[in-house]
């Protein structure tokens, strides 16, 4: 046992740092209206300011890629900029879909003009190759369920937008990544609210892909309540390693026992949180008992549990242990009655 322990132990003491954000919205309603930046775009480009017009016309690509007016806009921006490459790559993307018409025929002759200067200027687009990879990378990584990390699907799309992708896909791209990402979120919420054991890091995972979820599509339900969730459960299982680490050392045990505190502190937040944003979640009320109790405070934690699972039976099992720390007699008699009065009602 002391050996799964010691395991146990390195593994959730190596994760008892902050955990650093994923980063910003990607895709989607996360992003800002395409309308409204659009339009604060176009206000932009006949000021003649270029480059401001452009960052916000390559936002709106991504608020709703469905939605082709920016694409042209961000190439006339990127081609008064004089950058080619990208002028050429948003001209390309607004004519995949572009519809027949006056302005698509418009816009064909500008992307022509734009690849002869790029030509001229002797500089290679190496961007569509890149794209063709990140893409395979991206799929590979969805059909094998890995959505975070370094080969993660996550970060296959946020290469892809970082090196400006365009295209109206970006959106089927995102909706995939939205759902699978949801779905491993919710499995690892599920796992932890029915009490089993889940390693820290999963649970910290867990919170971040609600977070993913958010940043490519719609909001999660319940999204603030299962992340803060999940926050507290990591922070238990944190508080639970330093308390092992405590009980197997000779030295840093006072160091040790005050993190592990510190920790279930955090881990009470956590739940408030969660309880806050979700009140009709029974069990995110007694985690929140459950850390109380284990930064040390009993009373408080029984507390918590009365006024919360007035009806629960693990409050009446606290209730009685508690009894019974204060006085044998007394814990004896109220044990006898938690074990004796639902069977035998005549007995009360």
């Amino acid at each position: 046992m002391r050996t799964d322990r010691s395991l146990v132990l390195a593994v959730f003491v190596a994760l008892a740092f902050p955990v650093v954000a994923l980063g910003a919205p990607l895709v989607g309603p996360s992003v800002g209206s395409a309308d409204a930046l659009q339009a604060e775009a176009n206000k932009l480009f006949n000021k003649k300011q270029y480059a401001q017009a452009a960052d916000l016309f390559l936002q709106a690509t991504r608020a709703n890629p469905g939605q082709l007016a920016p694409y042209l806009s961000l190439a006339r921006a990127q081609l008064q900029l004089k950058r080619h490459a990208e002028a050429c790559n948003a001209y390309r993307a607004y004519l995949r879909s572009a519809p027949e018409g006056s302005e698509r025929n418009k816009a064909q002759g500008e992307l022509t003009l734009c690849e002869r200067q790029l030509a001229s200027s002797r500089k290679t687009d190496d961007l569509p190759r890149q794209y063709v990879e990140l893409k395979a990378a991206f799929y590979a990584a969805l059909e094998q369920q890995q959505v975070l990390g370094e080969d993660g699907a996550a970060a296959a799309l946020r290469a892809l937008v970082s090196k400006g992708y365009l295209s109206t896909d970006l959106s089927e791209l995102a909706d995939k990544l939205h759902a699978e990402a949801l779905r491993a979120a919710d499995a690892i919420h599920a796992r932890a609210l029915s009490h089993e054991q889940v390693a820290a890091q999963q649970l910290v995972d867990g919170r971040d892909l609600f977070d993913l979820a958010a940043d490519v599509g719609p909001e999660p339900k319940a999204r603030k309540a299962k992340a803060s969730f999940l926050a507290g459960r990591a922070e238990l299982e944190i508080a639970a390693a330093k308390k092992i680490a405590a009980e197997s050392v000779t030295t840093r045990r006072r160091e040790l026992t005050a993190e592990a505190t510190a920790a279930a502190v955090q881990a009470v937040e956590h739940f408030a949180e969660a309880v806050m944003a979700d009140p009709a979640q029974a069990e995110y009320k007694f985690f929140r008992a459950l850390a109380i109790y284990r930064r040390g405070d009993v009373d408080g934690a029984l507390a918590a549990l009365r006024r919360d699972l007035p009806d629960d039976p693990r409050t009446t099992v606290l209730g009685a242990i508690q009894t019974m720390r204060l006085s044998k007699e007394g814990g004896a008699a109220e044990i006898e009655r938690v074990l004796f009065s639902s069977r035998y009602p005549e007995r009360r």
